[in-house]
């Protein structure tokens, strides 16, 4: 080929134009490379000399084909060589190409592409599972911005991209830098360019986090009452799949407390051999013991983070196995369980996360100072229970109404969490109590936020509220947390086990001060006489700028926010 004359020439090079737009078109020299199947260029102005390798119909080169780079990790990925992916080797391939994705919401996108239905991607399905997996529009629009026709971006271009962005330190030596850390074709590397999926790796690494780096440390002040922080919460937390028919597991506490997750529900109900168990009362869901529940809580709790655990009980045993629950967490959990009061005086507010570090509290039903004879107290329903009576279940029947026993062993470890029902907005008058928490549906939330805001937000700043998802959500949908979070509920609490938008907000909030799974109030939300109603939020309101970039990335990703 080098003895045809225009091969020659193209070997010399030629002066073309090159044009973005209307008003964008430079001159550019081209020259074939002496492999015959890439293109290298000089750009004219003196800050970017650079290589492209040229993308266009008759282009060999080859890695810029879409996700051609993949195929390398899959078969790293692919432990048995067999060209099928389990989900256990699919979860090995999103750590080697840096996917920090949500177990469950990848497990469901594998069950989506998984047509076959034998728990096995092979050929197509993996192609689709991937498809699926990389598509970003707004992350590509971006980069279609800097790299232009060529769908690469050079070390100068992805500079340009810094500097927009107002990047500490954006310098050419630190472009070429990312594209050595995150590109994932070899060929690219070798040239000093970046492909848009190596591009997204980039965003999506820490590198590219919009994240302040110092806030992926606990930052915020935790010497404040409990009462002032949002608590990251799970509801129905050991399902794994639908709360009508789905698996209960411990491997979902597992899962929630390497989310961050601080507040977790245990639903208890009477078992065989005088041992309680945990699921979806009335439901297909399968049972779980409490023990081992309890056994969970003391292997996993703190592995991510050092502040308190909220175990939320909703009890429907009986005397005898109410008792076995409480043999459980004293045995099992032994020095973190909260069995008194830090200090012997009632508390007027309750201790902090820092006070209470390693430390399990119960929420639950206490007995009040009043006891029949038999030394037995008789209590309401559990709250939780009784909203879903009164508000959800038309078909509850007068069996379920009947009140409910506490015993004496179980009541005792409910000090700091005692569960306590509060029918009205404000609350009647007398002197607060700390140690209460009220749980509440979504809906009576959503009701006490329209009436009665301001006396909501004041009641949050002195005692815990727990909001839950309404049982009509058989699919075990969620609520977008943002209406409860903007009246001060602390325990807002999600179905982990399902992914989506409200999943992605609670993300977001507990993603800051270390993911520790506490975050301090707006000073608004924690005064105790604050003027401040959600459904009011009046002045002064602070105003958010985002870049240009930062805004695509958000864009369509609006909703009901109150921003502080």
């Amino acid at each position: 080929l080098t003895e045809d004359e225009d091969v020659r020439a193209m070997l010399r090079g030629s002066r073309l134009r090159k044009i973005r737009s209307r008003t964008w078109q430079q001159e550019r020299l081209y020259r074939l490379q002496e492999d015959g199947l890439s293109v290298w260029f000089q750009r004219r102005v003196q800050r970017a000399p650079s290589k492209h390798i040229w993308r266009g119909p008759a282009c060999r080169c080859g890695f810029l084909s879409a996700h051609t780079w993949i195929h390398s990790y899959l078969h790293r990925a692919d432990s048995d060589q067999d060209s099928k992916m389990s989900f256990k080797e699919i979860k090995s391939l999103l750590r080697m190409v840096n996917v920090d994705m949500n177990d469950m919401y990848a497990y469901r996108l594998f069950k989506e592409c998984d047509h076959s239905n034998n728990e096995r991607l092979e050929g197509a399905e993996i192609e689709e599972f991937l498809r699926q997996l990389l598509k970003r529009p707004e992350l590509e629009e971006i980069f279609h911005h800097y790299s232009g026709e060529d769908r690469v971006l050079s070390a100068p271009e992805l500079l340009e991209f810094l500097e927009d962005q107002g990047e500490d330190g954006a310098t050419l030596a630190r472009a070429q830098q990312l594209i050595q850390m995150h590109e994932l074709n070899e060929t690219a590397k070798q040239h000093e360019l970046m492909t848009l999926d190596g591009f997204m790796m980039y965003l999506l690494s820490p590198e590219g986090a919009a994240l302040d780096e110092a806030h992926t440390r606990v930052f915020q002040d935790m010497s404040q009452p409990l009462a002032h922080y949002f608590i990251s919460s799970s509801h129905n937390t050991y399902l794994t799949d639908s709360q009508i028919g789905g698996l209960s597991s411990t491997e979902a506490y597992v899962r929630a407390f390497a989310q961050g997750c601080r507040c977790v529900e245990l639903d208890c109900w009477e078992g065989p051999g005088g041992e309680p168990v945990i699921y979806h009362g009335h439901t297909l869901t399968s049972k779980i013991l409490f023990r081992d529940v309890v056994q969970a809580v003391h292997d996993h709790a703190f592995t991510l983070s050092p502040y308190p655990v909220i175990l939320s009980l909703e009890n429907h045993c009986g005397l005898e196995q109410q008792a076995a629950m409480a043999r459980h967490l004293r045995t099992i959990l032994g020095d973190m369980l909260v069995t008194q009061a830090l200090d012997s005086q009632s508390p007027e507010e309750l201790p902090s996360p820092e006070q209470l570090k390693g430390r399990v509290l119960v929420k639950g039903k206490k007995l009040p100072t009043h006891r029949s004879e038999d030394d037995r107290a008789v209590s309401d329903l559990e709250e939780e229970e009784e909203e879903e009576e009164e508000e959800e279940e038309a078909e509850a029947t007068e069996q379920r109404r009947l009140a409910k026993q506490i015993s004496p062993e179980l009541s005792a470890l409910a000090v700091y969490c005692q569960a306590t029902r509060l029918r009205t907005l404000p609350p009647t008058p007398g002197v607060p109590q700390p140690c209460q928490v009220s749980s509440f549906s979504e809906r009576k939330a959503k009701k006490f936020i329209r009436e009665a805001g301001n006396s909501f937000v004041r009641h949050n700043a002195r005692q815990l509220t727990r909001v839950y998802p309404l049982g009509l959500r058989m699919n075990s949908a969620n609520y977008s947390p943002q209406e409860m979070w903007n009246a001060g509920c602390q325990m807002v609490a999600l179905n982990f086990q399902t992914p989506g938008y409200e999943m992605d907000l609670n993300a977001g909030r507990f993603l800051v001060n270390g993911q520790c799974g506490y975050i301090l109030k707006p000073a608004c939300l924690r005064q105790p006489d604050t003027t401040f109603d959600p459904e009011c939020p009046g002045t002064p309101r602070t105003t958010l700028t985002i870049q240009k970039a930062l805004a695509t990335l958000l864009s369509g990703h609006a909703g009901s926010v109150v921003w502080f």
